[in-house]
């Protein structure tokens, strides 16, 4: 890390962003004790922040947030075995590669909704889930995950416009038409 150079991993993300990124959480989470499960915000400990494991904080100003369905360790399973379609958002408040795509995430989700799509898109802070974080041992953030019918279908990398996210659930919900 240094040098000027960003290094770039093999779809484009700033490796160098990453790893910095992933040794403040890991600081983050140590000094605050959560390795063990409670999880709070990752906002500081002692601060009298409520826990927030769905993650509404975060969400807080982006425009369209209703239209997201927020996870969390309690409700993920449920949720995804509920509904047909469901990419799946993992990210992390500390995480500037996530914060710079959920506007977009937000507005395809309030886009599928107007046609009738509601629930297609969701998100969860990976960060205040411990469930989640053991279960899917992500290795990056942003993670896009596709679900049908509550099943693992793929990983997306390089998803990041609004477009993309709503022609990601147009062609799922064609190839799976019955």
């Amino acid at each position: 890390m240094g040098g000027g150079v960003t290094r770039k991993g093999p779809n484009g993300h700033d490796l160098d962003g990453q790893a910095v990124d992933l040794v403040r959480f890991v600081s983050a989470r140590d000094a605050l004790g959560a390795g063990g499960g409670g999880g709070g915000t990752g906002g500081g400990g002692g601060d009298g922040q409520e826990p927030d494991p769905d993650g509404a904080a975060h969400w807080a100003d982006v425009q369209h947030k209703d239209a997201i369905v927020l996870l969390n360790d309690s409700t993920f399973d449920e949720v995804l075995r509920r509904s047909r379609h469901v990419l799946v958002f993992f990210y992390a408040p500390w995480c500037n590669h996530c914060s710079s795509v959920k506007q977009n995430y937000a507005t395809a989700a309030k886009e599928l909704s107007d046609r009738g799509l509601r629930g297609c898109l969701a998100a969860v802070d990976y960060s205040s889930n411990p469930l989640l974080e053991r279960r899917f041992r992500l290795e990056y953030l942003p993670a896009l995950k596709l679900f049908y019918k509550g099943e693992f279908v793929n990983d997306y990398h390089k998803l990041r416009s609004r477009e993309e996210f709503v022609h990601l659930i147009d062609a799922t919900i064609k190839q799976n038409k019955t």
